[in-house]
């Protein structure tokens, strides 16, 4: 070795997780102001930053997400005072801290020190003597000893306890704890529908392949693929030549539970952006009538540019699916991926943990009521609408349907199925599929 080379080293190193722990900070300020990691993630990133870097913030950032509301309850009790009494920036600096100490065992003088380089620029100096006493007091925390239910959903697995009581109504104490233990220690799979009417999986599997990118078949969604390990494919070639779209399994699978019956000659994608679902069906019924309708067209606008990306044709257009333009009768199939709660995304959305987005469950369904009142006379005799939600809450599925059925004893269901992390590998996802009688 090179004299000198140790030492830079080192400072490399150190530079490096400086410069995580500005990132870090930069996504606690944003996600505490707006309760959404991905979008805190892209607004950190937007500068270019060294793979190193990039990963030990994104690391920290969702570790904080999840344990958002547990890091808080430590600081408080260390402090005996509210984090309400805190600026933003202390607050930012006091969480990204304490999960490094409390989580990654790391020392709090070394944490207070790089916090202290991190903020330099942009506050005062006194703020470190502050941050070193804190987090000193949080590394001899005793994290406490659980003893009920809820607690141990609180301490061990980081949910809140109304959150952990819901999950286990509905899949019972172990079922919940089963749930909460695999979303915190499984990472959310990336995977991929190959355009079928570009290549087949199997062809984008070898493409991928030659890259050096592994995969393997989706047992769940025909024509996807599991990427075994990350990567940006979003820069790849294959990607920008529209050879295939990233696409939630759960999603893929409920596309090809609408066509598997019937002959699709007239589609509507009733709440299609951003655009994967509607890629999917053209993918599968290549010479159908295809609607793609939505009522956000700044998200129509990102459907427009999914679609063209793969050289898809699609009517679209801005409409509110709860009065849907269109005369009775006039779709063989009738897709409906109904806003909801988004529960189902807590694997790939630890945040939402803590982060309610103030959506009254009793709202939610009404209006996802509606919709599938004001779509199904929109259906052909013997046509089917497929209603979806990437929610685990029965007040979003099973009921919605079933009232939906009760005031339509005509209606057929076909089939309802449920898929979750912990039992399919995939997002939280309900569909139930439901049949227009043919006189």
């Amino acid at each position: 070795m090179k004299p000198g080379t140790r030492g830079k080293r080192r400072a490399t190193s150190r530079t490096q997780y400086i410069q995580a722990m500005e990132r870090a900070l930069a996504i606690a300020l944003h996600l505490e102001a707006t309760g959404d990691l991905h979008q805190s993630l892209d607004v950190a990133f937007s500068k270019d930053l060294p793979s190193q870097v990039r990963g030990m913030a994104t690391g920290l950032a969702y570790t904080l997400a999840a344990r958002w509301g547990v890091v808080d309850r430590v600081l408080e009790e260390v402090q005996g005072e509210s984090l309400s009494h805190s600026t933003s920036l202390l607050r930012a600096a006091l969480r990204v801290g304490a999960i490094e100490v409390l989580w990654q065992g790391k020392n709090p003088l070394e944490v207070s020190q790089a916090l202290g380089e991190a903020l330099k620029e942009r506050t005062s100096s006194r703020i470190i003597p502050r941050i070193r006493w804190v987090l000193k007091r949080v590394a001899n925390f005793p994290l406490p000893r659980p003893g009920t239910f809820p607690e141990h959903a609180f301490w061990t697995y980081f949910f809140p306890p109304e959150l952990a009581q819901k999950l286990k109504g509905l899949y019972g104490e172990s079922g919940a704890l089963h749930f909460m233990a695999f979303v915190n220690q499984e990472k959310p799979p990336t995977t991929l529908r190959a355009n079928r009417l570009k290549i087949s999986r199997e062809e984008l599997a070898q493409r991928l392949a030659e890259k050096g990118i592994t995969t393997r078949p989706s047992i769940l969604a025909e024509g996807f693929l599991v990427l075994e390990s990350s990567h940006p494919v979003m820069r790849l070639e294959e990607f920008r030549e529209g050879l295939f779209t990233i696409q939630d399994q759960a999603s893929g699978l409920a596309v090809a539970r609408l066509l598997e019956k019937g002959h699709p000659q007239a589609i509507l994608d009733a709440c299609a952006a951003p655009g994967r679902k509607t890629g999917h069906l053209r993918e599968l019924a290549p010479r159908a009538i295809l609607v793609a309708m939505d009522l956000s067209l700044s998200r129509l606008a990102r459907a427009r540019e999914e679609l063209d990306r793969l050289e898809h044709r699609a009517s679209i257009m801005a409409a509110d699916a709860t009065r849907p333009p269109f005369k009775e009768e006039v779709f063989s199939h009738i897709l409906l991926d109904a806003p909801c709660s988004g529960s189902g995304t807590l694997w790939s959305h630890p945040e939402r943990r803590w982060f309610s987005r103030g959506q009254d469950l009793e709202e939610l369904s009404r209006v996802q009521g509606k919709m599938l009142e004001a779509l199904f006379p929109m259906l052909k005799p013997g046509g089917r609408l497929l209603y979806a939600t990437c929610s685990l809450w029965r007040e979003e599925n099973e009921e919605v349907i079933q009232g939906f059925l009760t005031s339509h004893p005509r209606a057929n269901l076909v089939s309802q199925e449920r898929l979750a992390p912990h039992t399919h590998g995939t997002t939280g996802f309900y569909m139930a599929v439901v049949e227009k009688p043919s006189s």
